[in-house]
This record gives C-alpha cells, sequence and structure tokens, in this order.
C-alpha cells in the first residue's frame, strides 16, 4: 500500500524522517517567506511505500473473511502484491 508522506502525514502524528524533514522545510520557508528572504523551490512530493504490517493471529472478522476470499481465489498466488493489499485495507 503507498503511503504519501510530507508535511500532512506529520501534522497528522507520522514522525519517521521524511516526514519530520517535510516539515523542517515548511518551517523555514515559512520563516524566509515572512522575513522577505528568497525560499527554496519545492521538491516533487516523495511517496514511500510502507512496510506491511503483522497481521496477528487473533485476526477479526474481516481479515479472516479476505484471508478466506484470497484461498478461493486461483488467481492469488500469481498476483501476491493484490493480496497484501487487500489484507492491509481489511487490516486498517
Amino acid at each position: 500500500m503507498t503511503v504519501i508522506h510530507g508535511r500532512s502525514h506529520y501534522t497528522r502524528g507520522c514522525r519517521d524522517n521524511i516526514c519530520v524533514t517535510d516539515e523542517r522545510r515548511y518551517q523555514r520557508d515559512r520563516y524566509r517567506r515572512r522575513h522577505g528572504l528568497p525560499v527554496d523551490t519545492p521538491d516533487p512530493p516523495t511517496l514511500n511505500v510502507a512496510e506491511p504490517r503483522p497481521i496477528s493471529s487473533c485476526d477479526g472478522s474481516v481479515i479472516a473473511a479476505v484471508r478466506d476470499e484470497l484461498d478461493a481465489a486461483p488467481a492469488a498466488p500469481e498476483r501476491p502484491g493484490l493480496a497484501a493489499v487487500a489484507l492491509a485495507m481489511a487490516a486498517r
């Protein structure tokens, strides 16, 4: 599952290196704008693929249902990425 990190993710509580760096850059540019100093050109948004969090053996009913559907689907072994996405979405 792709998670977009940056300042908006920082304001929601994420404190990984990408989000902290973007918040620092924002505050530095904000200071410069307020004091009439030149501002750095912004970098494109950073995309970071989040590590899938481990799903415990005490799965909820939604996760168990998704696992059952994946076990019954013949195409699931051919597309492990989609199976991981489905499990990650069920875990949220």
